[in-house]
């Protein structure tokens, strides 16, 4: 037959799909929940070549690069919310004679007659 070779290379590359898909990892799995990171600060670091003088330095070098992890993480969400608030107020002066405009001629019948 003359798709033999076509069918053995689709059954091959299924194969190694399903192999891939395997060995990866699941997004809701246990080991991912303390955040996928693999350096987490949180848990005990257990180095043995290290002494104790060494462990506690690398802990306090660890600590300070997810301190201003953090406060970068900080400053990029209030600037976000700054700039959303400007932009929010910058929309609702410029465009409410439109609204006004639209609402007068279109939505009449929802202002009430007294």
């Amino acid at each position: 037959m003359g798709s033999e070779g076509s069918t053995a290379a689709m059954i091959t590359s299924l194969r190694n799909n399903k192999n891939l898909r395997l060995k990866r990892r699941k997004l809701f799995s246990r080991e991912n929940r303390n955040g996928g990171s693999s350096n987490n600060i949180s848990r005990p670091l257990t180095y043995k070549h290290l002494s104790e003088e060494e462990l506690t330095k690398v802990r306090k070098e660890l600590a300070t690069i997810k301190k201003s992890e953090n406060r970068k993480k900080i400053i990029a969400l209030s600037i976000t919310l700054a700039v959303t608030t400007i932009l929010v107020l910058l929309i609702i002066t410029y465009f409410d004679p439109l609204f006004e405009f639209l609402r007068s001629k279109y939505f009449d019948f929802l202002e009430p007659d007294y």
